[in-house]
């Protein structure tokens, strides 16, 4: 049996029994932006999935055991869990639609002097799409946390009071939210160990990039690799904390490294930063990841704000750009195949997690340098590659192919009155066998 609610979404109808009482499920306060420690304090052991599912007294969810693909639902639907069976967790915190007149709105007033209400257009969609493209290529689902609320009600990446603002129907959303996702983390780590966590969220800075939050701030990252490998308080910090404590590259090359999860997106047509090509901020605005990250991944601030993974759970806060991302169904799908193949590349590199079942392929040896210039008010790009197999290769401009041409490694696009980034791979013909993407702006 099946619904189709107010949002859009088909779901399946499971319910969640008459349990409204949150009796052990610790309602956070504090500032949304609290100083880091300095150190990580010791964890607790992770409950495991079983006793999760026995527990549901304890928590507004629905009772498990969960399985892979079904939707479970928490009071009135605002929150929805879609349960898998794969080492993954992505949530979509901000790109609900539902504003039901029981939770008053959120007001700077209300939510003690601040309070964002912006959607984060697509992100739900884009979650969806990223676990039905990676069920496509290695058969298992990753678990899916969504929130249905419309921001302007429920801000599930702070704490209160901004969070729910004091309103108890908002608070019981907000706790229902982290158990769901506390449900996937026991799942993961009783069937594999450890984990990889990614919040989705969406931007609408001018630089069409996915911005990839470790929990430092864009000042820290426009430090040089010597003071960020230097200082260990960056790395208990970070959200990757455990893996980079764990994994052969230094510190600063985990992070934007020719490995790093923004090398390994931009080389797949998504330009990220940090990453080899684009390090650091360096003055732009940049989000750097929010509570969601903080509380769920292996960060230092992971216990004191209720995270139980025992530090085998890390990862990553990720704005996305819109265009070219979170538009269409098709970029949507094309961003979810390029993160299971990042994924594959990046947690078999660094955190012993193989998600196919043969080892991942390595990054393409094809190189590409970009120069852009003008002439005469008119905008050029020369391209020079080398290492591409092949008679012809396949020049992508921001992910599509504008031309198909000899291999002789070289050709100048003209861009003419056009302005903006624009974002150059060259492919071998008729495959995704691709350089990494080097990026010009006008």
């Amino acid at each position: 049996m099946t619904m189709m609610p107010a949002d859009g979404f088909p779901r399946s109808l499971v319910r969640r029994p008459a349990v409204l009482l949150l009796a052990g499920a610790a309602l956070l306060t504090g500032c949304a932006d609290a100083p880091t420690p300095p150190s990580a304090p010791s964890a607790p052991s992770a409950p495991s999935a079983r006793e999760v599912a026995a527990r549901p007294q304890a928590l507004a969810i629905p009772a498990g055991p969960y399985v892979a693909g079904q939707s479970y639902f928490g009071r009135n639907d605002y929150v929805e869990y879609v349960a898998g069976d794969a080492p993954i967790i992505l949530t979509a915190p901000h790109g609900g639609n539902l504003t039901p007149s029981e939770i008053p709105d959120r007001s700077a007033s209300r939510c003690g002097g601040s309070a964002t209400t912006t959607t984060d257009l697509n992100t739900r969609e884009l979650a969806r799409a990223m676990q039905a493209r990676y069920l496509a290529r290695f058969g298992r689902r990753p678990h899916v946390v969504l929130m249905h609320l419309a921001r302007l009600k429920l801000d599930a990446n702070r704490l209160e009071p901004e969070a729910a603002c004091g309103d108890p129907e908002a608070q019981i959303a907000l706790a229902e939210w982290h158990d769901f996702i506390d449900a996937a983390k026991a799942a993961v780590l009783e069937a594999t160990g450890r984990g990889w966590y990614m919040d989705m969220h969406g931007h609408g800075h001018s630089v069409q990039r996915l911005e990839i939050g470790y929990l430092l701030t864009g000042a820290q990252l426009d430090l040089s690799d010597a003071s960020l490998d230097a200082n260990a308080a960056y790395e208990d910090t970070a959200s990757v904390r455990t893996i980079s404590e764990t994994a052969a590259p230094s510190f600063s090359a985990l992070l934007r490294g020719p490995m790093s999860l923004g090398t390994l997106y931009a080389g797949n047509g998504f330009p990220s930063i940090p990453s080899s090509s684009d390090p650091s901020p360096n003055g732009d605005t940049y989000f750097s990841g929010g509570d969601n990250t903080r509380r769920h991944t292996c960060g230092a601030e992971a216990t004191p704000l209720g995270g139980v993974t025992g530090g085998m759970i890390c990862g990553v806060q990720i704005e996305a750009n819109y265009t070219g991302v979170r538009d269409n169904a098709t970029n949507r799908d094309r961003f979810g195949d390029a993160t299971a193949v990042v994924l594959e590349q990046y947690l078999a590199a660094h955190w012993g997690l193989q998600l196919g079942d043969a080892p991942p392929p390595p990054p393409s040896a094809i190189t590409l340098a970009t120069r852009g210039y003008k002439v005469k008010g008119s905008a050029r790009v020369d391209l020079t590659w080398s290492g591409a197999e092949g008679a012809s290769v396949d020049v992508q401009r921001n992910g599509v192919v504008v031309l198909t041409t000899p291999n002789d490694g070289a050709h100048t696009d003209v861009l003419g009155k056009l302005t903006g980034t624009f974002a150059y791979r060259v492919c071998v013909a008729g495959t995704t066998t691709c350089s990494p993407t080097s990026s010009v702006t006008f």
